[in-house]
């Protein structure tokens, strides 16, 4: 999301103000609730050592899940606070293995108050626990052990980190790469949410897909807002639970989530401002006058850091969880960047503490955002979010420099939240969807352009779902399976620069053919290509100038005069043949080379083409198949 001063984006804000006013009406919003005192403690005793713990409970995702009963008779808000009552697990694994988990509170009608303890055993064998905890404030004490849990065997892909060959890339915890494939799905938009999710995932995994993007925002899956007070979650827990189905569902699909803990408008007084029923609000009871200081009162800060240790004791176990993300676009919020750095720093040490298995962290802004906060360890990779008009090749190609000055090379890049304008009205007629084309622009030209994943969309909710725009996803997955199958890694490649990778096309003479029958070859106009070289290989992607949302938009004004925008237009795309693709300059060995041309809309093989490709010298030429938009190559040296 962008600039909130920009008349353009209020289309978008207002229809996530009226989410938010529906939410907040379903959910009964109260007035705030008065919790206890951040420093105090109950003289109440908390749990019993005597008191056995069952389970485990084992999960499809392969997570195990332990729980104790609680005393009805203490304030449910005394369960949130550490101070009061801290609980955790020292789990131990065959071979060394050791994972500290805290025990999160959760109430439901059917077994009441209870503590839970989730772990993700990274290692087949027996897992046995000893449980601490500091009851009513005093020292920690032993609270028994849980049951031993044998574990058969540990699902693949459990968790992300950054590739050991290029940490540019993500790999997971078997080195396999992962580019994720995906969207922004931020929060559901009918009275049945998992419904929501459920049909959204299941479609996004169908054609291949593998990441999507959430907001734990008030209207959605936040657990902390004006009808619970502050550091009082009781009166979420329902949210709580629908988050959890949310990551047992991806944990099904295969589907990787990044979850946004803060969404700006929490902390906003003008862009989708929520400031004036924000628990933080002075005027509601919170310790701030105004937002900006969120970031530096101790009191809020302190009271924040209780619920990041609730959110990461409760989901940092899933096999889901691609990362965290502390804010969605702090632009709009008064906080500055060098007060936001010591809270970032602050939080991460909560993280630290309660997240064993140490999920990836990032955060951003409404563009590139703030460089020095981007160098901090704290956060492993970088996000941008475009909502541009621009070709996505020339933005990205722009953005990458530009992450490249700011010394952010050695970083994974994303772009984070894509869109071609900050507004999507579904009744506005279109003579043809160009979000679709900028859609599948912003798949294809990042993998490209050196960033470690494709763009995720914005309009989940109004184009690429009721559009049944998944489609799009199909491509660029089976491209990268076939890539990653044929022993080749996306992160093994590095872009070329653009002076080495040219599409030639035959340039005619006015008369028609050239007296030799041989035309001669010069820079197409039509089209260009973008090329990622490795060692032994080299990929390629092709596309018409005409295949751009500006650029149709153009044509289309052209040939209509642009006054009857209902009226469906189809573009004319030219056939583009006997195009070259020379590239310069390579680490290719002399001899032939294998060469698989796709369609990257569908992932199919196109036919071969019978002129063999033979690198000579460091040069390439590649003849192209015939084509209209676009098509990709995975080139291989043939005894690679």
């Amino acid at each position: 999301m962008t600039d909130a001063l920009n008349p353009p984006l209020m289309p978008r804000r207002a229809l996530m103000g009226a989410a938010m006013s529906v939410a907040n009406a379903v959910l009964g919003a109260s007035a705030l609730g008065a919790g206890p005192a951040v420093g105090g403690s109950l003289a109440q005793p908390g749990v019993a050592p005597e008191l056995p713990w069952a389970g485990p409970v084992r999960h499809a995702g392969g997570w195990l899940e332990w729980s104790r009963p609680t005393p009805s008779s203490v304030s449910p808000a005394a369960w949130f606070d550490p101070d009061q009552h801290d609980v955790w697990c020292d789990f131990e694994g065959p071979g060394g293995a050791h994972l500290r988990a805290t025990a999160f509170w959760h109430n439901d009608a059917r077994q009441g108050g209870r503590w839970l303890l989730r772990l993700f055993p990274t290692v087949p064998g027996r897992w046995q626990g000893t449980v601490q905890g500091s009851i009513g404030g005093g020292a920690p004490q032993d609270l028994g052990r849980v049951p031993a849990a044998d574990v058969a065997r540990v699902p693949r892909h459990h968790h992300i980190s950054l590739d050991a060959s290029n940490p540019r890339y993500f790999a997971f915890e078997d080195g396999t790469p992962h580019v994720p494939v995906g969207l922004n799905i931020c929060w559901g938009m009918s009275d049945d949410t998992l419904a929501d999710y459920r049909r959204w995932f299941t479609r996004l995994a169908a054609q291949g897909g593998n990441f999507a993007r959430l907001w734990m925002a008030s209207w959605s899956f936040g657990i902390e807002w004006v009808d619970t007070g502050l550091g009082n979650y009781a009166r979420r827990m329902t949210q709580a639970e629908l988050l959890d189905e949310v990551f047992a569902l991806a944990e099904s699909l295969g589907i990787k989530l990044m979850l946004c803990l803060v969404n700006h408008g929490a902390f906003s007084e003008n862009a989708d401002s929520e400031w004036a029923r924000n628990p933080y609000n002075q005027r509601l009871g919170g310790p701030l006058a105004t937002p900006d200081t969120f970031v530096t009162d101790e009191v809020a800060q302190r009271l924040f850091e209780r619920r990041v240790r609730y959110i990461a004791a409760r989901w940092s176990h899933s096999p889901a969880l691609h990362s965290w993300e502390w804010w969605n676009e702090v632009t709009w919020t008064p906080i500055r960047a060098a007060e936001l750095r010591p809270w970032i720093a602050r939080m991460s040490r909560v993280l630290d503490r309660h997240d064993p298995y140490r999920r990836l962290r990032t955060t951003s802004w409404a563009d590139r955002g703030d460089a020095t906060t981007w160098q901090m360890q704290q956060l492993d990779f970088v996000q941008q979010h475009d909502y541009t008009l621009n070709d996505p090749i020339d933005h990205y190609a722009a953005s990458a420099r530009a992450w490249e000055a700011d010394g952010l090379a050695h970083k994974p890049w994303v772009p984070g939240e894509l869109g071609l304008e900050t507004e999507y009205d579904i009744a506005t007629p279109r003579p043809f969807e160009a979000d679709a084309v900028h859609l599948h622009n912003g798949l294809w030209a990042p993998l490209f352009l050196g960033y470690a994943s494709t763009a995720w969309y914005w309009w989940w909710d109004k184009m690429v779902d009721p559009q049944r725009r998944w489609s799009a996803y199909r491509g660029v997955s089976r491209f990268l399976d076939q890539l990653h199958g044929s022993g080749l890694r996306l992160s093994a490649h590095r872009p070329h620069p653009p002076q080495q990778a040219q599409l030639m096309s035959p340039q005619l003479p006015a008369g028609g053919e050239p007296a030799s029958g041989v035309p001669p070859m010069a820079a197409s106009p039509d089209a260009r290509a973008l090329a990622m070289v490795g060692a032994r290989s080299a990929l390629v992607w092709v596309r018409a100038h005409l295949h751009d949302a500006s650029a149709l938009r153009r044509a289309w004004r052209q040939e209509t005069g642009g006054k009857h925008p209902a009226q469906p237009w189809t573009p004319r795309y030219p056939l583009l043949k006997q195009h070259r693709v020379v590239l310069d300059a390579l680490a290719l060995p002399d001899g032939p080379v294998r060469v698989r041309w796709l369609d990257p809309a569908t992932g199919h093989a196109m036919a071969p083409l019978p002129t063999p490709a033979v690198c000579r010298g460091g040069t390439l030429v590649l003849a192209v198949p015939a084509f209209q938009r676009d098509l990709v190559a995975i080139v291989m040296a043939a005894h690679a």
